[in-house]
């Protein structure tokens, strides 16, 4: 289930106080189309999450580690940018300048890469823990790392987290991505309280 950090001081969303998936709340003289980052777009939910914030007026960038996956959401009038979440901080930094750079800003990053590895805790070897933890947990710290120096100057932002009704309650079977999203489930708790600091910090400084 997604998880969402707000980065306004003031903890309200840049154009509305919720975050409606239907055109026809979105008249344009209501708000001003927001620009959405989303990763791990190529299928699944950050696939129909493209499809449907583009049908709601919105710009999007949709990101997946081949290009040629997400072709036709670049059709559907997305901006695509080739992006592996597992990519060292330097080249994530330098993906965050080129996706900024496509409409000038962001508005909303959502943090919806992942993968799902499944078997018993004595069945999984250690790579195959470290690979996913490396994607569903660091990925996912790492590009919001590389956002957050965008949304401090602009003092607005949101950061979305898909989470999992396997971060609360597991499975015998399920060992490395359950663990991987109980440990985002605690990130995401971690992430707010730090935020909640810098904005009291933030309105001291004016």
């Amino acid at each position: 289930m997604p998880t969402i950090s707000n980065l306004n001081s003031s903890f309200i969303p840049p154009h509305h106080s919720s975050i409606p998936l239907n055109k026809s709340t979105t008249n344009s003289f209501l708000r001003a189309p927001l620009t959405w980052l989303i990763t791990g777009t190529s299928s699944g939910l950050g696939n129909t999450l493209v499809q449907r914030i583009l049908a709601r007026g919105d710009n999007v960038i949709a990101t997946a580690r081949s290009l040629p996956s997400i072709s036709a959401l670049q059709s559907l009038g997305a901006s695509t940018l080739a992006l592996d979440i597992t990519s060292p901080q330097s080249v994530l930094d330098a993906k965050a300048a080129e996706a900024i750079a496509i409409y000038g800003h962001i508005d909303v990053l959502v943090n919806n890469a992942g993968r799902i590895v499944l078997g018993a805790l004595e069945n999984v070897d250690h790579e195959t823990w470290v690979g996913q933890f490396e994607t569903n947990v660091f990925g996912a710290i790492n590009v919001t790392r590389a956002f957050l120096p965008h949304f401090r100057e602009r003092k607005s932002g949101t950061v979305v987290w898909i989470g999992s009704v396997a971060g609360w309650k597991g499975a015998a079977a399920g060992g490395p991505y359950c663990s991987s999203k109980f440990a985002l489930e605690g990130l995401f708790t971690l992430f707010l309280l730090f935020f909640i600091s810098w904005c009291e910090l933030d309105s001291w400084d004016g």
